[in-house]
C-alpha cells in the first residue's frame, strides 16, 4: 500500500485523483464520479463503493469546497496550486449530487469499513462530516 493517513488527500488514490483533475483543466471528473456513485447506488442498494473511489470522491470534494471558498487546512501544494485555475469554475447545481455521494460513503462503503476496524474511525468521521457541512455551505 502506499501513502495511507487520516486526511482526505492522505491516500494515493486521492493524490493520483488531483493529477487527473490537473490533466483534464476540468472539474468534470468530480462530477463525473459523484454521478457514478449515485446511479450505482440507486440502481442497486447494495452497490460496493470501493476505496480507490472513496479516496477520489473525497478529495474531488475538497477541491470542490476550496475552489468555492471553504477549504480544509494544510491543503497539499499540489492542490493549492489549482485555486488559480479560472477554468474550475464550481457549478453550484452539482454540488447535490456530490454530497451525496460523500453521504454514502461515510454511511457504506469499504472506505468506511476499514476505517470502522481502526481506533481512528471516530477521528475520520469527524473529517468527513466537516467535509459535508462545507460543501452544504455551496449548495
Amino acid at each position: 500500500m502506499g501513502a495511507w493517513d487520516i486526511g482526505n488527500f492522505d491516500n494515493d488514490d486521492a493524490l493520483d485523483f488531483v493529477i487527473e483533475i490537473e490533466e483534464a483543466n476540468s472539474l468534470t471528473p468530480i462530477y463525473e464520479l459523484a454521478v457514478s456513485i449515485n446511479t450505482n447506488r440507486a440502481k442497486d442498494s447494495d452497490y460496493y463503493i470501493e476505496v480507490d473511489e472513496c479516496g477520489q470522491i473525497l478529495a474531488g470534494s475538497e477541491i470542490v469546497a476550496m475552489l468555492s471558498g471553504f477549504p480544509v487546512d494544510n491543503l497539499p501544494p499540489s492542490v493549492e496550486a489549482l485555486k488559480g485555475n479560472e477554468a474550475l469554475a464550481v457549478d453550484t447545481s452539482k454540488v447535490v449530487s456530490i454530497i451525496s455521494a460523500v453521504q454514502h460513503i461515510l454511511a457504506d462503503s469499504e472506505l468506511s469499513e476499514l476505517w470502522e476496524e481502526t481506533d481512528e474511525f471516530e477521528a475520520w468521521q469527524s473529517i468527513v462530516n466537516d467535509l459535508l457541512l462545507r460543501l452544504r455551505k455551496i449548495s
